[in-house]
């Protein structure tokens, strides 16, 4: 019986891996990356590459991961926005909240904060 042309993912770590079967054979291979949204495009590359029936064809995300000057400044573009003082995004959100809420509310949020 023939397999379905699927693959899925996984994590191993925190790294995100692609699982196919090929020939006969279930197929293991890591996207090489820990951001979950590459992960899924190097999935559906590989479905892609199974209804087609093209073997070994890299997805362009692989190919720009794979280049090193690009892989920086994609993973820069990853990155989590920088940390803010407590303080000040205590300040922020009072301020948000006094133009938006209640003001029970927002003696509510202060206690609470």
């Amino acid at each position: 019986m023939a397999r379905a042309k699927r693959a899925t993912i996984f994590r191993r770590g925190d790294t995100w891996w692609v699982a196919h079967w090929k020939d006969g054979d279930r197929v293991r291979e890591s996207t090489g990356t820990e951001n979950r949204k590459l992960a899924e495009e190097v999935r559906r590359a590989r479905e892609r590459e199974m209804l087609l029936g093209t073997s070994e064809l890299q997805h362009e995300v692989v190919r720009a991961l794979n280049d090193p000057a690009r892989r920086v400044a994609i993973l820069s573009a990853l990155e989590p926005a920088p940390r803010v003082e407590v303080t000040r995004a205590l300040s922020e959100y009072m301020t948000y909240s006094a133009a938006f809420k209640r003001p029970k509310t927002v003696a509510a949020d202060r206690g609470r904060l």
